[in-house]
């Protein structure tokens, strides 16, 4: 797993859509703080859940009390940002961090995004005003 993470920060650094700006969570660290922050993390922000707001949007919901706002938020490795409500995901499996005010991150929150069903009638015909109908 940790390979295949590697692999993709490698090809995001080759593709540069990583910049060396983006300062992300450090996952071997057992107190989940970034490696460039000495800060306490006694007390890490914690994702509850990842709620679908519409079509392909999402919104991650923190536990309160945890953490020390401001939060910023981030989805599949991409840059950390403000906004909780993250849109235009594919579907398929995700994962998503919160890092608070302190440099601490939480834990990885995997979610998959499921796409709607397509109901398709048994049998329908078109009537003369050219509607739709079952019957």
């Amino acid at each position: 797993m940790i390979k295949t993470y590697l692999f993709r920060i490698w090809l995001l650094l080759i593709l540069g859509l990583v910049t060396s700006a983006i300062i992300s969570c450090n996952k071997d660290n057992d107190d989940k703080k970034e490696s460039s922050n000495n800060s306490d993390c006694s007390n890490p922000p914690v994702i509850a859940s990842v709620d679908s707001i519409q079509f392909r949007t999402y919104e991650i919901v923190n536990l309160q009390g945890l953490g020390t706002p401001p939060f910023t938020y981030s989805v599949d490795s991409l840059p950390f940002d403000e906004n909780p409500v993250k849109d235009k995901l594919f579907f398929g499996k995700h994962f998503a961090y919160t890092k608070d005010a302190n440099g601490c991150c939480s834990e990885r929150f995997d979610f998959t995004m499921v796409p709607p069903p397509i109901i398709i009638p048994i049998f329908f015909s078109m009537d003369t005003d050219s509607t739709i109908t079952n019957e």
